[in-house]
C-alpha cells in the first residue's frame, strides 16, 4: 500500500540527504546549521516507514521472518552492486581525469581495484557494514533492523524489539555523538551502523502500525518541533564543549527520535498532504536517487561553483540528474534490481 503523504515526505527526504552531502547552503553559516539539522529528519524517517509498511504486510497476514530474508536478500544484492560501482568509482571522477588522461584508463581502474582489495582485508568489518560508498551503511543496517523486526513479530515480542532499540539506541548515543563526553564510551566501530542507530526508528515504525495509531496533526507538529529544537540544542552543547565539532555535524542525537518521529506523525495525520503537487510519484525512484547521488554529486563538483546560487543549486542538479539516470536505468530489466 502508499500514502501520499509518506511518499511525499520520502521525495523530500532523499532531497533532504542529498542537501546533507552537497553542504547545502555552507556559505551563509548560520543558516547552514539550521537547514543541516533539519535534513536529519530524513533517514530515520526512512527507517520509521520500513517498519510501518513491514508491520502492516505482517498484520495483514504475510510471514514477518520471510520477509525479512526476502528484504535482506533484495538489500544485499543492491549493496554489493553499489559498493562495487564505488570501490571502482574513484578511477573514473572528473577530478582524477589528469591521471587516466596520463596513465590510460585499464591503469587507473587496475590500480583502483588493487587499492578496494587492499581496503577489504584490511578492514573486512568496516566494508560489511558501510562498503566503499560512505553512504551505502543504510542498506545494511536496514537489512539488520528487519531481520530484528522479522523475529520480534514472529514470536509476538514487539514489546522486547522496543527495548532491545532502545538499549541499542542509547550505546549508540554513548559511543558516537557523545562519546567525548564524560560519560561516553569509545568503541572501533560506527555506532551508526549496523542495528545500533537504525533499529529505535524501525521500532517505532512497527508500533505506530501495530496500534493503528491515528495522530492529531497539531500534537504531530509538537513533536516535530520538540525534536528540532531539542537536536539544536544537542548540537550547540556538543559544539560549545568541543568546537571541532559542527553545531550540524553530528548524524543523530536524543532530538532525532522526536525530529523523524515527529515528520512520520505529520504524514499520519495528514494522509493526503502533497496530492496536489504530484511530487509523491516520485518516490519509487528514491531508492535509486540515493545509491546513484553521491556518484553524480562528485561529478558535478568541478563545476558547481559555475551554478547560480551554487550552494544550494548544488543540491538541487544532484538531484535532477540522480533521477533522470534513475529513470532511464529503471526502463533496463537487469539493473532494475539494482536501484529498487
Amino acid at each position: 500500500m502508499r500514502i501520499t503523504s509518506i511518499d511525499t515526505f520520502r521525495v523530500i527526504a532523499i532531497l533532504a540527504v542529498i542537501g546533507i552531502h552537497a553542504f547545502a547552503f555552507w556559505l551563509y553559516p548560520k543558516t547552514y546549521d539550521w537547514v543541516q539539522l533539519l535534513n536529519r529528519f530524513a533517514v530515520p524517517f526512512f527507517f520509521i516507514t520500513s517498519g510501518y509498511f513491514f508491520t502492516l504486510r505482517a498484520l495483514a497476514g504475510k510471514d514477518p521472518t520471510s520477509m525479512a530474508v526476502a528484504s535482506a536478500k533484495r538489500l544485499a544484492l543492491i549493496f554489493f552492486v553499489w559498493s562495487c560501482v564505488y570501490a571502482l568509482a574513484p578511477a573514473f571522477i572528473p577530478k582524477n581525469w589528469a591521471n587516466v588522461a596520463q596513465n590510460g584508463w585499464s591503469a587507473e581502474l587496475f590500480k583502483q581495484l588493487q587499492l578496494s582489495f587492499s581496503d577489504f582485508s584490511q578492514r573486512p568489518v568496516f566494508n560489511l557494514f558501510q562498503g566503499p560508498g560512505f553512504h551505502l551503511w543504510y542498506l545494511p543496517a536496514l537489512i539488520c533492523c528487519q531481520l530484528l523486526l522479522g523475529v520480534s513479530l514472529r514470536f509476538k515480542q514487539l514489546p522486547s524489539f522496543m527495548l532491545l532499540a532502545l538499549a541499542l539506541f542509547i550505546f549508540a548515543l554513548l559511543a558516537k555523538p557523545y562519546a567525548n563526553t564524560a560519560w561516553g564510551i569509545r568503541i572501533a566501530f560506527d555506532a551508526r551502523n549496523g542495528p545500533f542507530f537504525g533499529s529505535i526508528f524501525v521500532a517505532m515504525g512497527a508500533w505506530l502500525a501495530y496500534k493503528n495509531f491515528k495522530p492529531g496533526w497539531k500534537m504531530a507538529m509538537a513533536v516535530l518541533l520538540l525534536g528540532y529544537g531539542l537536536q539544536f540544542w544537542e548540537g550547540q552543547y556538543l559544539h560549545h564543549l568541543n568546537p571541532a565539532m559542527p553545531v550540524a555535524g553530528n548524524d543523530f542525537l536524543v532530538g532525532t527520535v522526536f525530529l523523524g518521529l515527529g515528520v512520520m506523525l505529520v504524514a499520519l495525520a495528514l494522509p493526503t498532504l502533497g496530492a496536489s503537487t504530484k511530487i509523491y510519484k516520485l518516490a519509487p525512484y528514491g531508492l535509486g536517487i540515493y545509491v546513484i547521488h553521491i556518484l553524480v554529486r562528485d561529478f558535478l563538483e568541478p563545476i558547481h561553483s559555475s551554478l547560480p546560487f551554487y550552494a544550494v543549486t548544488w543540491t538541487l542538479a544532484t538531484f535532477i540528474v540522480s533521477l533522470g539516470l534513475i529513470f532511464l536505468l529503471n526502463k533496463i530489466a537487469f539493473i532494475r534490481a539494482t536501484i529498487s
